[in-house]
């Protein structure tokens, strides 16, 4: 039996800013360059969010993030 060790590209990774609901009960959190408002509210639960940064693979967004109030 032959065994192949596969070399895994390494992912990059960054400190990002993220929306994460404030509902204990809910896991629901979103990039901020995704979120299409200033405060965002929890597409889950529909709870307010609070801003914080989380260390996450590197996602590039096409659209341009326009801001509605």
């Amino acid at each position: 039996m032959m065994y192949s060790r596969k070399t895994f590209e390494e992912i990059e990774e960054a400190e990002t800013d993220v929306w994460s609901c404030t509902n204990e009960d809910c896991n629901g959190w979103m990039r901020d360059n995704f979120s299409f408002t200033d405060r965002p509210s929890c597409p889950l639960c529909q709870t307010e969010m609070q801003k914080e940064a989380r260390v996450l693979p590197v996602v590039e967004n096409a659209t341009k993030k326009t801001v509605t109030g």
